[in-house]
């Protein structure tokens, strides 16, 4: 199935925009697992029973402390991290996994709309950017693209 097409497109950030031609879910051999951090109960229980509806085993922390222990427990493919947590910035967080586990990919769910913070992301190694109020369609394709397509991307 890895035969289908996956490549990188130019747009307003050049690196860092994936594009995959594939229907999700088509290349996922194994469940593949999500952590979402999130100090918003309403909004882990959304993604998480959404995420869990197309094939994903999800883990959910409120804080960036719980992330990690979550993060050290478990086998985890990808990180959906908000900015906004109440014991850090997520973005220390962020930063931190660049550092400790660059392969690990890292999509950005925040409020936070200003192109310095965009930039700052993405120079910590975030593979996607998405901002609240959120489109479901945006995550789970932009998930999908990640894990799929992306060959840095923590398998």
């Amino acid at each position: 199935m890895m035969n289908e097409l996956c490549m990188t497109v130019q747009a307003s950030d050049p690196a860092r925009t994936i594009v995959s031609n594939k229907k999700r879910g088509d290349s996922l051999e194994k469940k593949r697992s999500i952590l979402i951090v999130d100090d918003a109960e309403t909004i882990r229980f959304f993604l998480k029973t959404t995420l869990k509806s197309e094939g994903f085993n999800v883990f959910e922390a409120d804080n960036v402390v719980n992330g990690f222990k979550q993060l050290g427990e478990e086998s985890i493919d990808l990180v959906i991290l908000d900015l906004g947590l109440p014991d850090m910035d997520g973005m220390e967080m962020l930063e931190a996994l660049h550092y400790d586990e660059p392969s690990l990919p890292v999509i950005i769910f925040t409020v936070r709309d200003d192109r310095e913070t965009k930039i700052k992301a993405y120079e910590f190694g975030a593979r996607g950017y998405i901002t609240k109020p959120f489109d479901i369609d945006e995550i789970l394709d932009t998930i999908t693209s990640i894990l799929d397509c992306d060959p840095n991307a923590k398998l």
